[in-house]
């Protein structure tokens, strides 16, 4: 600091206790004491020397502490390369996120359910009051500007992993994969940047950072909004798919060898037998014959028909015993039956010098949002997988 600057927040000016005779040469003065003495001195005319002084300390501080103030922070500071870049893309980020999210609204997308729509809109929305907040804070030098910056980063990047979790992508622009993972990079890079940056010391000093309690309530509301959305969507699907798989039972007729689980009607091959069990409220069938093979079939509600998320499936239906032995993967191709889209795997293993063929399939209804899963072993002899899947309808 030089010693001028020194001598105008120097709480001995203008007392008994500055005996120093100044010569602003840059030399500091050995009798410097940091604060101010806030009387002032009266000139040969009985009248206050105007000298200005500082805003920054707090008049009520018997210790005469030097307290930053907004204002002095306003005067003293400015905002500028990178703390100036991170304030805009804060801006355009929380615009993006709230108008993208209202021009997607689609319950559709959710299932059908308007809630989980709603909430995606309210959660855009939300981000962009947290990023007008945060940078307004900084403008203005409020002592909580830099844990709003910190909460906005941190919201931003944990929709973006969720929506990376999803596994719902689009093929390119905001709700990519590249999109996605390039915003999760930058979200690391700008919190660290909040951390360590000299700017954002020097135009927010850690000392003169606290919180209010305001913000403890914008935090909690971040967290519990979006959950009372997203479980209040889940109670809203169950409850919509559960009416309509009641209506479903109670209207359609069955033909003779139909059977059906409220999603999905299909027939038995011919010299199979069929058994069914109820696991976690999903009706599972099991559908075999000795000398052919084993079939087990079910249905769910999915649209993901991504390459990550069929694999997923594809690895988790694989029987344990079985991933032990010698396998290839000898079809892996997407195909089309009666105008539903499905995967189709055949993995061949080598046991006891023979082979098992193990055919995994996901057949979806685009209109209706179900899929319906197969998972076949046997010897070599397939021609019951092509009456099968004739014979499987969607309601």
């Amino acid at each position: 600091m030089a010693i001028k600057d020194q001598c105008e927040i120097c709480r001995k000016r203008y007392t008994d206790e500055c005996t120093e005779t100044i010569v602003y040469d840059g030399i500091s003065c050995s009798s410097y004491s940091r604060g101010i003495n806030l009387e002032k001195d009266s000139n040969s005319d009985g009248e206050l020397d105007n000298q200005v002084q500082s805003p920054v300390f707090d008049g009520t501080s018997s210790s005469g502490e030097f307290v930053f103030t907004s204002d002095y922070l306003k005067e003293n500071t400015s905002i500028h390369g990178w703390l100036s870049f991170l304030l805009l893309a804060i801006t355009l980020g929380g615009i993006i996120s709230a108008v993208y999210s209202i021009m997607q609204y689609n319950p559709s997308e959710f299932e059908g359910s308007k809630i989980l729509a709603l909430g995606d809109v309210v959660i855009g929305v939300m981000l962009l009051g947290v990023a007008i907040y945060s940078v307004y804070s900084f403008i203005q030098r409020k002592p909580n500007a830099v844990f709003l910056g910190k909460t906005y980063i941190v919201a931003v990047f944990a929709t973006n992993l969720l929506s990376l979790f999803g596994g719902d992508f689009e093929s390119s622009g905001y709700g990519s994969v590249s999109h996605i993972v390039r915003s999760l990079i930058w979200a690391v890079i700008w919190f660290s940047y909040l951390c360590l940056s000299e700017q954002v010391q020097e135009v927010i000093p850690k000392e003169y950072r606290k919180l209010h309690n305001s913000d403890y309530y914008l935090l909690v509301a971040l967290i519990i909004v979006p959950l009372a959305f997203i479980g209040w969507g889940i109670k809203d699907v169950a409850s919509t798919h559960e009416e309509e798989m009641s209506t479903f039972l109670q209207e359609t007729p069955l033909r003779d060898g139909e059977y059906t689980d409220g999603k999905v009607i299909f027939s038995v091959p011919k010299d199979f037998n069929c058994e069914v069990k109820e696991a976690n409220g999903i009706k599972v069938y099991t559908i075999e014959n000795d000398e052919i093979g084993s079939i087990t079939l079910c249905s769910d509600f999915e649209n993901d028909q991504s390459e990550m998320n069929i694999n997923d499936y594809w690895t988790n239906w694989e029987n344990e015993e079985a991933s032990g032995y010698r396998k290839e993967l000898i079809v892996n191709e997407k195909r089309e039956v009666n105008g539903y889209p499905y995967y189709f795997k055949v993995t061949r293993y080598e046991i006891n010098d023979s082979y098992v063929y193990w055919r995994f399939i996901m057949l979806f209804d685009n209109a209706s949002s179900k899929v319906c899963v197969i998972s076949t072993y046997d010897g070599g002899y397939d021609s019951y997988i092509e009456e099968l899947l004739n014979n499987i309808r969607f309601h």
